[in-house]
């Protein structure tokens, strides 16, 4: 069993970043047992932290609490805002050599140290991150929203909003090269050392306040700022199982059978998952621990 595998502590960590708004016990029962990987954790300023919390082993060393919590809406650019935050803290500590994205909804389908290694065979300046074009969603990229990042960017009226600047958007083409390609893709990365770095390293304020009146900038900024900078020879296959049905915009939960499935599939993490299957997988899944993707 995972939970079961005592491991000897070692320089070279694993970085979970985590952003949440309720419970994660998944996280917490995995922060317990992986003591080489350090979990970083930004908690949504609007939710109760010290529920959180109580899941979560007392004094965990490998365990860091965001301290500036930002007041997350779910669609906007505060998502983003909250997740360089947590690059930048886990970028601090020079163990952490590779570094992986999740919710509370994200299940690793195997031991972490058994990711390090196969994160190893990739370059240090690789990121591991959806890359792809949407034209339908290309609006996003291309108007500043009133709607964006409130309360009311689901309403009725932000709808409405939504969909003129879609409708716009396909009587008037885009002039700007970049915009044209539509860069799209999940926010759910992994990362190398150096990937890390430089993806950090091309945010610019400036990168940040023109998305900071966009629509669904997490599934647009990093996409837009590797294609910018030509670092797209260095992005890999996210290695996230993601299950959407047809053109829904949200995934579809995994049960537990779908997990075992994916065990020797060339995916590391899988979404999204509840947290008693996340649970259970962990407490119950006998690992492979000789396979290799």
């Amino acid at each position: 069993m995972v939970i079961n595998v005592i491991k000897e502590s070692h320089s070279e960590k694993s970085a979970i970043l985590v952003v949440c708004h309720k419970p994660i016990p998944y996280v917490a029962k995995l922060a317990n047992s992986e003591i080489n990987s350090n979990f970083y954790i930004h908690v949504d300023r609007k939710a109760d932290i010290d529920i959180i919390k109580k899941d979560f082993a007392p004094n965990l060393e490998n365990v860091f609490w965001l301290e500036k919590r930002v007041d997350v809406n779910w669609g906007g650019f505060s998502i983003v805002q909250s997740i360089l935050s947590l690059m930048r803290v886990a970028l601090e500590n020079k163990e952490n050599l590779h570094f992986h994205l999740i919710s509370g909804n994200c299940i690793f389908l195997d031991d972490i140290t058994l990711i390090e290694k196969r994160m190893k065979s990739y370059p240090e300046s690789s990121i591991f991150l959806e890359l792809s074009s949407s034209l339908r969603r290309r609006y996003r990229l291309r108007f500043n929203a009133p709607h964006a990042d409130t309360k009311y960017q689901r309403s009725i009226i932000g709808r409405l909003l939504t969909k003129c600047f879609q409708l716009i958007d396909k009587l008037v083409y885009p002039r700007n090269e970049l915009i044209k390609l539509a860069p799209f893709g999940n926010m759910w990365f992994s990362a190398n050392i150096e990937g890390m770095k430089q993806l950090l390293s091309i945010v610019t304020e400036d990168e940040e306040t023109y998305f900071s009146h966009k629509l669904v900038p997490d599934e647009h900024f990093f996409q837009y700022l590797i294609l910018k900078n030509g670092l797209q020879d260095t992005v890999y296959d996210n290695k996230r199982y993601i299950k959407f049905i047809g053109s829904a915009n949200h995934p579809e939960n995994l049960n537990y059978g779908e997990l075992v499935s994916l065990e020797r599939s060339k995916y590391w993490i899988a979404r999204k998952v509840s947290s008693g299957i996340a649970l259970n997988y962990l407490e119950n899944i006998k690992k492979d621990c000789g396979s290799e993707y």
